[in-house]
C-alpha cells in the first residue's frame, strides 16, 4: 500500500514538472485582452519567464512553436495555420479540433487556409505550411487564400506571384464574426483589385498582380 501511494505521488511530482516545462502562449490585442490572429499586436509566451514578441508588423515570420496556444475568436483559416505552431490551441472556452473546409474547392497552384494540412496543395502535391514560401519569385500563377490575413504572408505571396497572376481570398463577413470588406482590403494594397464579392456570409475578393 506505501508503495502505491509513493508510485502515486511521484506520478503527479512528474506530471506537474512536465507542465512547468510548456510553453505557453497568447495571442493579444493593443487593449491586452486575448484575440484572433488577425487583431494580435503580440505575442506572449511564458516559458519560465514572460516573453514579448510583436505582431503589429507582420505575423507569420514571429510566431515560434509553443505547447499551449491561448486565443480567441479565430477564423478558420487562422485555425488551420496555428495547428502546425503549437499542439494545443484554446479558442475561448474550447479546444480547437481540425476543421474540415472541405467545401472549397482549390483549383489554384498555392491553397492556403483551407485544407486539411492548413497549407492545400502546389501542383498536385501536398505541402505543409511554413514560412517563407520554398518557391521562386514569379513562379506561381494563381493562389487562394482562406480566412488567413496576414501582412507577412501577402508580402511572400506577392513575391512568388507571377505577373498578371491571380489572388483570391475568402473571409466570412463581420455579421457572421469575420471582417467588413475594407478591412480585407488594407491586407492586399500591393494587388490591383479586380472584383469584390459577397456569397453565403462570406466576402470574396477577386485581385492580381501588375
Amino acid at each position: 500500500m506505501l508503495d502505491l501511494k509513493i508510485s502515486i505521488r511521484e506520478n503527479i511530482y512528474a506530471s506537474i514538472y512536465q507542465f512547468l516545462l510548456m510553453k505557453i502562449a497568447e495571442l493579444r490585442d493593443t487593449d491586452d485582452n486575448i484575440t484572433s490572429l488577425y487583431k494580435a499586436q503580440k505575442l506572449e509566451i511564458i516559458d519560465g519567464k514572460r516573453e514579448e514578441i510583436s505582431l503589429a508588423y507582420g505575423r507569420i515570420s514571429n510566431f515560434q512553436r509553443v505547447d499551449f496556444l491561448i486565443a480567441k475568436n479565430l477564423l478558420y483559416g487562422e485555425k488551420n495555420f496555428l495547428q502546425y505552431i503549437s499542439d494545443f490551441i484554446i479558442d475561448g472556452e474550447k479546444i480547437i479540433r481540425k476543421e474540415n473546409s472541405e467545401f472549397i474547392s482549390c483549383n489554384y497552384d498555392l491553397c492556403i487556409g483551407n485544407s486539411e494540412i492548413s497549407s492545400g496543395t502546389l501542383r498536385q502535391d501536398n505541402i505543409t505550411f511554413f514560412y517563407p514560401f520554398p518557391f521562386r519569385e514569379n513562379s506561381i500563377s494563381s493562389v487562394l487564400v482562406f480566412e488567413l490575413l496576414d501582412y507577412d504572408l501577402m508580402r511572400e505571396i506577392y513575391r512568388v506571384i507571377k505577373k498578371q497572376g491571380k489572388l483570391k481570398v475568402m473571409v466570412r463577413d463581420d455579421l457572421s464574426g469575420g471582417l467588413t470588406a475594407k478591412e480585407i482590403l488594407k491586407y492586399i494594397i500591393k494587388f490591383k483589385i479586380d472584383k469584390v464579392s459577397w456569397e453565403n456570409g462570406f466576402w470574396i475578393i477577386n485581385a492580381r498582380k501588375l
